[in-house]
């Protein structure tokens, strides 16, 4: 049985292309597991297919909007829970937490 991974984002060419050529690539040839992209993008309702917005309280940079995000993830049916996102106001990803998440159940 293979890994199946579901990424969301705004580049899903970038992500591909990167697991394609790297060890990631040689896994997925031998069936060790499957890549899903999603682009937020597409969850739109705007001609200009667009996702960001202006921070609330304002200041410098733009934020993703929360509605293309949750369509995205509504329109997978079978995507694995818990859906792990990652904020710059989340936890640090470092080894300890990619251990403890290796550790979890999502089926």
């Amino acid at each position: 049985m293979s890994l199946r991974v579901d990424v969301l984002t705004l580049f899903p060419d970038a992500v591909a292309h990167y697991a394609t050529t790297s060890v990631l690539g040689r896994a997925s040839e031998r069936d060790i597991w499957h890549l899903h992209l999603h682009d937020f993008r597409d969850a739109t309702d705007d001609p200009h297919r667009s996702v960001d917005d202006t921070p609330f309280g304002g200041g410098a940079g733009m934020v993703l909007r929360a509605e293309p995000i949750l369509r995205t993830i509504e329109s997978i049916p079978d995507l694995a829970r818990p859906v792990i996102a990652l904020t710059p106001s989340g936890r640090r990803f470092d080894q300890a937490l990619a251990r403890e998440l290796a550790t979890l159940d999502f089926s």
